[in-house]
């Protein structure tokens, strides 16, 4: 069951019912399935990996927005009060 039966046909002569070549289709077949499925589960786990970059990203730029509005806040009610205490 090598690579080399896979381009022998059905029927030949070491094989007359073709066993050998159907054996080897299936391995053919099957290894084929297994590559798919390994490049299919790559780019699952890369897009997977570059979702899960992008939301910490954005987690953080979420975490850098809402100190600066905190920051914001604080200066206009210092402001604010200073203001109203020279009123």
């Amino acid at each position: 069951m090598n690579i080399s039966c896979i381009s022998r046909k059905a029927g030949s002569d070491l094989h007359p019912h073709g066993f050998q070549a159907l054996i080897c289709g299936r391995m053919a077949t099957r290894f084929l399935g297994v590559m798919l499925l390994t490049v299919f589960f790559a780019a699952l786990y890369n897009d997977i990996v570059t979702r899960r970059d992008a939301t910490i990203i954005g987690g953080r730029k979420l975490i850098q927005a809402i100190t600066d509005i905190s920051v914001d806040n604080s200066i206009n009610s210092r402001l604010e009060a200073s203001y109203h205490a020279r009123t």
